[in-house]
């Protein structure tokens, strides 16, 4: 039997870095999530906080979320479908998160043909994160 180099321990061990590192570790990594998963997450809990707030908020009041009418339009299926307006302003428009933010904060400016304009405006009484919350679960109800 041949005697093997002497090595000492601390040569052949590479030593843990403490500094911080822009290296992201792999998605299939033990304690990491895919991007999309964690997304998914942030998505779920934006739609449980908007359906709060419509629930909260008074939104539960006029719209319904299971396609009937009140006195304002259900918000089931809502998103990306087109509008015609009462209002002296374009005829139709695509619903979206620009139209959704503006219904929110001047109702007056635009105006689903059939309903009353009584909307409150909300300007001032929900944050912005609380808009965005209430838009992702809009955009939930297909």
């Amino acid at each position: 039997m041949g005697s093997s180099p002497a090595t000492t321990p601390a040569a052949d061990v590479e030593t843990a870095r403490t500094e911080p590192t822009d290296e992201v570790p792999a998605a299939d990594a033990p304690g990491t999530a895919p991007a999309e998963a964690t997304k998914g997450g942030a998505e779920v809990a934006a739609i449980a906080r908007g359906r709060r707030l419509y629930e909260t908020r008074g939104c539960v009041a006029c719209h319904t979320i299971d396609g009937s009418n009140r006195v304002g339009p259900s918000w089931k299926g809502m998103w990306g479908r087109t509008e015609t307006l009462s209002a002296p302003r374009a005829p139709t428009l695509v619903v979206d998160a620009a139209y959704i933010r503006r219904s929110i904060l001047d109702p007056a400016a635009e105006v689903v043909a059939g309903y009353p304009l009584v909307m409150p405006s909300f300007s001032g009484q929900l944050s912005e994160a609380d808009i965005g919350d209430l838009i992702a679960f809009v955009q939930s109800l297909k």
